[in-house]
């Protein structure tokens, strides 16, 4: 399938279960917490992501349906953990502004 690369799939998967060993070992990073949120929102639309044909498909014609619940779900919970610190950073931020844009679409329905 054009677009579809196995490697990469597997290069996020561990570049995710990386961030969440950085997170484990700095739990009191804020922004490594942000960046795991991030991580996990962008693998929680991997499937909705791309088209049959391979094609890249934006956040706004994604079916939330392919979405995956139960890393939403973490993330959420990565995001309200990091805020409870205080400082808030770039990553944070961003995963803050996708977690809105994606709830929104997903209540549209």
């Amino acid at each position: 399938m054009a677009g579809g690369d196995q490697r990469g799939r597997d290069l996020a998967e561990e570049a995710v279960w990386l961030a969440r060993v950085l997170l484990q070992l700095m739990s009191d990073e804020a922004e490594v917490a942000g960046l795991l949120a991030l991580m996990l929102h962008c693998e929680a639309r991997r499937t909705a992501r791309r088209g049959p044909k391979g094609q890249y498909v934006p956040l706004s014609e994604q079916d939330p349906k392919q979405w995956s619940l139960a890393l939403i779900e973490r993330r959420n919970g990565i995001l309200a953990d990091a805020a409870k610190h205080g400082r808030s950073g770039r990553f944070q931020l961003e995963a803050a502004i996708q977690s809105v844009h994606a709830n929104e679409l997903a209540g549209s329905d």
